[in-house]
C-alpha cells in the first residue's frame, strides 16, 4: 500500500497505475508489483472487472440467467454501483437483507460488523479506486447510465437514496467527470472541462467573466482565472461518517484516492464536496480547494436562487477553519431538484459600496434548478429515469442498529479499526458518527 505524505505526494503520482493499484485490498498491488510488462499489468484491470461481476463478463452478467448459482444482472448492476456511489443498503423484507448477504460473498463488498445469525448487517463498498475503475468500464459496457440502471431495472426497496435527491446529484457530477476528456493523459482531468461539461453550452460563453459573489483583497477574479491551472480527479464517493475527516489536515487526502465526499446528512448546508487540486502538481492543505454542493428536492426552492443556501456553505465552518485563516477559493453550488422550471444562473457579486468592503473568503455561486437535460446537459436522454429514481427519495432512512455502533470495551476498538481499514476517510480515530 502506498503512504500518501502531504507536501510531498503530486496529483500526477496518484493518478498513476501504480498508486491506484496499491489502494484497497493486497491482490491488486501484489499482482501489479509481479507483473512483467504493461500487458500484465492492463490485466489487473480486466481481472477487478471480472472480480466485481463474480467472475463474468458484463454481457454474460446481462443474460439473465437464474440457473445454479449464476449471479443475476441486478446484482452484478448493483455491485458496480455500489463500488462507486458508495450504495447504502436499507432491506426491510428478507429478500433484500440476503441480496445485501449476497454482494458480500460474490461482489467484493466488505461485511463491517454483524449481528448474532446474520440477521442485521452492516456492510460497505470500502474506497478501492481501482475496483472503482474497473465498475466504471463495467458499466460502460452495458450503454446505460446509473439512472436508467435504477429507473428500470433494479427493485428500489432496499438501497437509501437519500432525503433529498444526493444519490441523484451524486449520478450527475460522476457522469459529468466521466463525459470530461483528459487534456493530461491520465485519470484527472482539467476543471474549467468539467464544469463546462456539466453547464449548459449557453453558459460557456458566460463562465469567462463569471466573478465572485464574494471574495477577499485582491481576489476579484473571474473563475478561469482564479482557478486556470486547476484539476479534479474522482471516481468514486466516500461517505464520511464525522466532519474531523473534512477539516483541512484530512481533507487534502481524499484527491489522493481519487474520491468525491458525501458529507454526513445536511449537518453543515453541505452535501457532496468535490475536491480541488487548486494549482501545481503538490498536494497538500494548503494546495487543495473544493466544490461545495447542497442539494435540495422540495418545490420551495425553484428558479430563483436562494443566497442564504450558498452563505450556509462557509468553509469556515464547512471545513473547521480557524478564524484569521486565508483559505482559497470555492464553487459553490445549489441543486434544486424538485424545481417545476428549468434554468442555470451564475449569481452575480452584488453592488459594493466600498473598494473595502471584502470578505473573508472568495466564493464562485451557481444555482442549478429542475431535472432536466436544459439544466443538466448529461442528462440527455435519460430524463425520465431520473425522475422516477428522484421520486424514491423519502425522509425514512435507514438506522444501524446502536449496539453495533456502540458497544463499549476491546470487541468495540477492534471494530473501529477495522473499520477504519475497510472504509478508509469515512472517520476520524475517535470513531465518531456525524449526529
Amino acid at each position: 500500500m502506498h503512504t500518501a505524505v502531504e507536501g510531498k505526494v503530486t496529483l500526477n503520482e496518484v493518478t498513476d497505475d501504480d498508486w491506484v493499484c496499491h489502494l484497497g485490498r493486497p491482490l491488486f498491488g501484489s499482482l501489479y508489483d509481479a507483473a512483467n510488462d504493461n500487458v500484465e499489468r492492463d490485466n489487473i484491470y480486466h481481472l477487478a472487472k471480472r472480480k466485481l461481476l463474480c467472475g463474468l463478463t458484463m454481457y454474460d452478467a446481462m443474460q439473465d440467467r437464474h440457473s445454479g448459482d449464476w449471479p443475476s444482472p441486478t446484482e452484478c448492476i448493483l455491485a458496480c454501483l455500489s463500488v462507486r456511489f458508495a450504495l447504502e443498503f436499507r432491506p426491510t423484507h428478507p429478500s433484500g437483507r440476503a441480496l445485501e448477504r449476497r454482494q458480500v460473498e460474490r461482489h467484493m463488498r466488505l461485511c463491517v460488523a454483524a449481528t448474532s445469525g446474520l440477521e442485521e448487517l452492516i456492510t460497505t463498498a470500502g474506497s478501492e479506486p481501482l475496483l472503482a475503475e474497473a465498475a466504471h468500464w463495467n458499466l460502460l459496457d452495458t450503454h446505460m447510465s446509473p439512472a436508467r440502471h435504477l429507473g428500470s431495472r433494479l427493485d428500489v426497496s432496499y438501497i437509501d437514496y437519500g432525503e433529498r435527491g444526493e444519490l441523484i446529484a451524486l449520478f450527475l457530477l460522476m457522469e459529468a467527470r466521466d463525459c470530461t476528456p483528459s487534456e493530461f493523459g491520465g485519470l484527472e482531468v482539467s476543471l474549467e472541462s468539467f464544469l463546462k461539461t456539466l453547464l449548459p453550452d449557453s453558459l460557456h460563453r458566460q463562465l469567462r467573466h463569471f466573478r465572485p459573489r464574494c471574495f477577499r483583497a485582491n481576489e476579484d477574479k473571474t473563475l478561469l482565472e482564479s482557478f486556470k491551472d486547476s484539476k479534479v480527479w474522482f471516481n468514486h464517493v466516500i461517505k464520511v461518517r464525522d466532519y474531523e475527516m473534512i477539516r483541512p489536515d484530512s481533507f487534502w487526502e481524499f484527491i489522493t484516492r481519487g474520491a468525491m465526499v458525501l458529507c454526513p446528512d445536511d449537518q453543515r448546508g453541505v452535501d457532496i464536496i468535490i475536491p480541488i487540486c487548486y494549482a501545481g502538481d503538490i498536494i497538500s492543505r494548503e494546495t487543495v480547494s473544493a466544490i461545495l454542493v447542497s442539494v435540495k428536492y422540495d418545490v420551495a426552492f425553484s428558479v430563483e436562487p436562494r443566497l442564504s443556501l450558498f452563505d450556509n456553505m462557509d468553509p469556515f465552518v464547512v471545513h473547521s477553519l480557524p478564524e484569521g485563516d486565508a483559505p482559497l477559493p470555492v464553487i459553490r453550488m445549489v441543486f434544486a431538484l424538485g424545481s417545476e422550471e428549468s434554468a442555470v444562473y451564475l449569481v452575480s457579486p452584488p453592488e459594493r459600496g466600498s473598494p473595502t468592503d471584502h470578505e473573508e473568503y472568495t466564493a464562485y455561486d451557481i444555482w442549478f434548478a429542475g431535472m432536466t437535460p436544459e439544466t443538466f446537459p448529461v442528462v440527455d436522454n435519460d430524463e425520465q429515469h431520473y425522475k422516477t429514481v428522484l421520486g424514491w427519495c423519502v425522509p425514512q432512512r435507514r438506522e444501524l442498529p446502536g449496539t453495533l455502533w456502540h458497544r463499549k470495551g476491546e470487541a468495540d476498538e477492534k471494530r473501529k479499526t477495522l473499520r477504519q481499514a475497510f472504509d478508509p476517510l469515512s472517520m476520524s480515530s475517535s470513531g465518531r458518527r456525524g449526529k
